[in-house]
């Protein structure tokens, strides 16, 4: 309906329905009420409420007061001090017709119009800017800023953001990692911070960036070239004949593409795509050239899409789809269907056949994973004996392995699931339960679960969570996904539980056989409360001894072996065996040494032939490595030693300090967190230092004790002298401040910077050294005439000259500064390092007592 106002000062309320509205002049009052209304305002101070629906609210001449109310709006101020309010939903600010450039800021709140007036912006999630040469600037939500003509400048700040040309009338080249988008009908622009691109309807040219999850380029009409970043992409080209390149990282290609109004007609006919050959065909009948997806969205039609020598993932998305994975590990996915999920994977003589929940069936060839809907799905494997997954999401879902090794996968569970292999069923973190049968694998959500193997075989992920991983009966797998040495593990002897903490989380294991990481599998060998003796296999053995003085020999294969509590005899063999001391009277052997065993007094001789083999030993107590065993990795958070031996060790501390030598050898020493100290035995004249990226490396080949390398060491200790070397960190704060609060001569003072060191490493931080050096120097309570007295004459050695000292006078006085933050700026300085010679002592190390 349409509503016309008079040149007076009008009221006029719309209704339910989609109305427009015309004020004409005057100082009007115009609201939409519901529908998706048009209201414009004409001259005058005007107050127009779009109220429920999209609307599109237009400000004339005056100070006008836009509020567009819920749904999506779009709001034109116009000329005049606006005032711009898009209330809920997604609204826009439109600025076309701006006379000359604008300045666009939605974080703060305002718009300099671009015909002398200033708008107030608020609930603004868009923006379009003027045909003139514009600054505009996002906030931290998800922006869409189309900037129009002219050579704009525009940062999206933080959020998802979307640069957008769709309106601009010829190509234009983005590039998001350079941070410029040219066109001859957009001009040069300047944009930064922006995460998607929606281009035009001709020939485009998109980059984007790297290190984002969630990119977008959006091709439109014409030959578009796409190339995504490294993150995670979704690119799709639209009509015509596009070249899409991934790039690194996770990228999916959508097919799923809507006809752009005034563009090409489609065919009707769905896409055709084939990752091996890299050739789409399109909705539109045209060619694309792809390469780099992981992911295929394909359309609402019947499309034929073909996979890669890699693990792939398709989405039908309706229609009667041909879908063959090809090689790899390869995944079809249903979870936007509407209604329940009929699968059926093929055998060895047939393809599978699958209803879609959409009103298609789909014919599926190699094809190992299959994701269900957000409804009561039913999944059969095949009979071909090859592994599969199945993930049936919301939804009270049959899923039946049928033949081969098959997994029930939660892992994009909302919530902690119960599975329950012996039972055949499993809470799914949905809400609904679903029915297991023929199931021997089973991967968890990120939350806490509780898996639960059956009789037989079975192989248990709970992914991240704190997870209760039982076995049952049968030889059992827990599957952990990063590599061994990122996990703790312990063995209670009175539950016989295991506890193993990492990236997954803390898991407690029951009745499990063999642990697989990352970068191994380790079959458990478990002991008792009492003193045992336990012998691995030729394979890789996990051996906890638990209580009890023992006696663990790994044999062949790279074998843990933790005695757990009491003073254990650890024997390992051949391969690269990992060894767990936690005792004071823990010995580890290896090939050649001579020892005594834990639980009696028989003596040996170790002399099996290691080899090239690399041993290590993880110690939560202070540790020196004996003969053969090459790496000593320190564990916990206690302050420990650890020392070498005379082969190339690799010593790595823990979270406290801890003081490592590497002795003989040419070592690797990471202090790890921590203030760390790496020890030498000569005195510093028969060691030459020098520093390396990350790092330094400690020649003290006359010492016979090879060239160490160290990361993650912030001190030196030799027979005569102590340095510290991290200039970067705590030394280089002390050295500073000693420069400016006591002089450049007082970095010399051994005793000082070991006072300054202990304080720094103590934890206190640089304001309260800075606050705990003046008071040293001056007295408590000193005046700010003298401290900046002190602080100048010893930077710039000379007295300030009166100007001088008001001003920073001034600057305490009006708590501009503190006199810890005005210590820190005069220690900060470039005449201070100058002084001290700061260069110097990053290369050099600075000398302590």
């Amino acid at each position: 309906m349409d509503f016309t106002g008079t040149n007076g000062n009008d009221t006029l309320t719309g209704g339910a329905t989609d109305d427009t509205i015309n004020g004409l002049d005057g100082n009007d009052v115009l609201s939409g009420a519901g529908g998706n209304d048009s209201i414009n305002a004409g001259a005058d101070n005007d107050k127009l409420s779009g109220d429920a629906g999209n609307d599109t609210l237009q400000g004339g001449g005056g100070d006008d007061d836009l509020d567009g109310g819920t749904g999506n709006d779009i709001l034109y101020g116009g000329k005049g001090a606006d005032k711009i309010d898009g209330g809920a939903g997604i609204d826009t600010a439109d600025y076309t017709g701006s006379f000359n450039d604008t300045t666009i800021d939605l974080a703060g709140g305002a718009a300099n119009d671009g015909m002398g007036f200033l708008d107030v912006l608020s609930n603004i999630e868009n923006v379009v800017g003027s045909p003139h040469n514009d600054l505009i600037t996002g906030d931290d939500g998800p922006n869409v800023i189309a900037p129009g003509l002219g050579n704009d400048t525009v940062d999206a700040g933080g959020g998802l953001d979307t640069l957008s040309y769709d309106s601009a009338t010829q190509g234009v080249t983005v590039d998001l990692i350079a941070g410029t988008a040219t066109g001859a009908s957009i001009g040069n622009d300047t944009v930064l911070d922006f995460e998607a691109v929606i281009g035009t309807a001709q020939d485009d040219v998109i980059v984007l960036p790297n290190g984002v999850d969630g990119a977008t380029a959006e091709g439109r009409g014409g030959n578009d070239s796409l190339t995504g970043g490294d993150g995670k992409d979704l690119l799709w080209g639209g009509s015509g004949n596009d070249t899409l390149a991934g790039g690194a990282g996770y990228d999916i290609l959508n097919l799923n593409e809507a006809a752009v109004t005034g563009g090409p007609a489609q065919t009707g006919l769905g896409v055709t795509v084939n990752l091996s050959t890299g050739i789409v065909t399109d909705l539109w009948g045209n060619t694309d050239h792809i390469s780099g997806f992981e992911e295929i969205r394909g359309s609402a039609f019947a499309d034929v899409m073909t996979g890669g020598a890699g693990n792939d993932i398709f989405v039908g998305a309706g229609g009667s789809d041909t879908i063959d994975g090809g090689a790899g590990f390869d995944r079809v996915s249903y979870a936007t269907s509407t209604s329940a999920v009929k699968v059926l994977l093929g055998g060895t003589v047939s393809s599978g056949l699958i209803q879609d929940g959409l009103g298609g069936s789909d014919i599926v060839n190699n094809v190992e994973e299959v994701q269900g809907s957000a409804f009561a799905d039913t999944l059969r494997g095949s009979d071909t004996g090859a592994f599969e997954s199945f993930e049936g999401l919301a939804g009270n879902d049959t899923i039946n392995g049928f033949g081969g090794v098959d997994r029930a996968s939660y892992a994009s569970s909302t919530a902690g699931v119960n599975a329950d292999l012996g039972a055949g069923t499993a809470s799914d973190g949905w809400g609904g339960t679903d029915t297991l049968q023929a199931v021997e694998q089973v991967l968890g959500s990120a939350f806490n679960d509780t898996l639960t193997g059956g009789s037989g075989n079975d192989t248990l992920e709970g992914g991240l969570g704190n997870d209760v991983i039982d076995g049952g009966a049968g030889n059992d797998v827990a599957v952990f996904s990063a590599a061994f040495d990122q996990y703790t593990i312990t063995y209670d002897t009175a539950t016989t539980d295991f506890l193993v903490v990492g990236p997954d989380g803390t898991d407690t294991l029951r009745n499990i056989e063999t642990l697989r990481f990352a970068d191994i599998d380790y079959t458990l060998v478990r002991g008792t409360e009492h003193a045992d003796t336990l012998t691995g296999s030729d394979g890789d053995d996990a051996i906890y001894g638990g209580g009890g003085s023992d006696d663990l020999a790994g044999g062949g294969g790279d074998d843990v072996l933790d005695g757990g509590e009491g003073a254990d005899t650890m024997v390992g063999g051949a391969g690269n065996d990992t060894y767990i001391v936690d005792d004071n009277g823990d010995v580890v052997v290896e090939a050649g040494d001579s020892f005594s065993r834990a639980n009696g007094s028989q003596s040996a001789v170790h002399t099996q032939d290691i080899g090239s083999s690399i041993d290590k030993v993880i110690a939560s107590i202070s540790y020196t490595l004996g003969n053969f065993v090459e790496n000593l990795q320190l564990a916990g958070s206690t302050n420990l030693t650890g020392s070498g031996n005379s082969l190339d060790n690799v010593l790595t501390g823990n979270a406290g300090g801890n003081v490592m030598r590497g002795l003989a050898g040419n070592d690797v020493i990471d202090g790890a967190a921590g203030v760390d100290v790496a020890g030498f035995t000569g005195t510093r004249a028969q060691y030459a230092l020098s520093e390396t990226d990350g790092g330094f490396l400690v020649n003290g080949t006359a010492t016979g004790e090879g060239t160490d390398s160290l990361k993650n060491v912030e001190r030196l200790e030799f027979a005569d002298a102590k340095l510290a070397i991290d200039l970067e960190g705590n030394a280089g704060q002390v050295a500073k401040l000693l420069g400016a609060i006591f002089g450049a001569s007082f970095v010399a003072n051994q005793g000082y910077v070991g006072i300054g060191l202990h304080y720094a490493d103590e934890g206190m931080t640089y304001d309260q050294l800075a606050q705990l050096a003046l008071d040293a120097r001056l007295g408590p309570g000193a005046s700010n005439g003298d401290i900046v007295d002190l602080l100048y004459t010893n930077v710039a050695g000379m007295a300030p000259d009166a100007a001088t000292k008001a001003h920073f006078v001034s600057l305490l006085d009006d708590h501009t500064y503190t006199p810890a933050t005005i210590g820190i700026l005069a220690a900060d300085i470039s005449y201070n390092l100058s002084n001290i010679n700061f260069t110097g002592l990053e290369q050099n190390g600075l000398a302590y007592a």
